[in-house]
């Protein structure tokens, strides 16, 4: 469990900011000003378990692929006050968030 981590300013080919292969959990965190050659810029999640985030804030990430915000394969569980903002991407496909598995979001209104 990573509990109020500031993860900033890294690069990495996928994942610069966070690289899950298995489980996770993120809580008040802030991911922020990263660099993925590829996918993930703050955070590619590959987790075969549920990988949860609450009351995170990734924001001014940067992937060239895809998922400048969040890469997830595996499942994802976002909620609480989390915040996906400001994320770019420098080629095609989604900006903030790139998804390929389930993902819950919890406490959302719509």
């Amino acid at each position: 469990m990573l509990i109020a981590c500031d993860v900033t300013d890294n690069t990495a080919k996928r994942g610069a900011g966070l690289y899950n292969a298995y489980s996770m959990n993120l809580a008040g965190s802030y991911i922020a000003r990263n660099v993925a050659s590829e996918h993930g810029g703050g955070m590619y999640n590959d987790g075969k378990t549920l990988t949860t985030i609450y009351g995170a804030f990734l924001t001014g990430n940067t992937a060239y692929l895809g998922g400048g915000g969040i890469y997830n394969t595996g499942p994802l569980l976002i909620g609480g006050t989390t915040q996906i903002t400001y994320n770019e991407l420098r080629q095609v496909m989604e900006r903030d968030i790139l998804l390929f598995s389930p993902v819950t979001f919890e406490g959302t209104k719509g």
